[in-house]
């Protein structure tokens, strides 16, 4: 399993990949502009089996909702405003 960390700085979440169960290495996420994390939850949010993640984030202008989808082997893409 996986594991997502919320943290108060920037950039407000860190995702860590389970290799083969013996050790984690941290995935690439594309975040920019955040200043700490407050929320996440990993949702399969297009029905392709991988799981994606919807997090809350803080911003210079305030707290924004994000949909990270997960591509697999190529990483995640932000597909907030599609």
């Amino acid at each position: 399993m996986d594991i997502a960390l919320i943290h108060s700085g920037a950039p407000g979440i860190s995702l860590w990949k389970n290799v083969e169960g013996r050790q984690f290495e941290r995935a690439e996420l594309p975040l920019q502009n955040i200043s700490g994390g407050l929320s996440a939850a990993a949702i399969d949010f297009d029905n392709d089996s991988w799981l994606d993640l919807a997090i809350v984030v803080e911003t210079a202008t305030g707290s924004k909702l994000r949909i990270l989808r997960n591509l697999g082997p190529d990483g995640f893409v932000d597909v907030t405003d599609s």
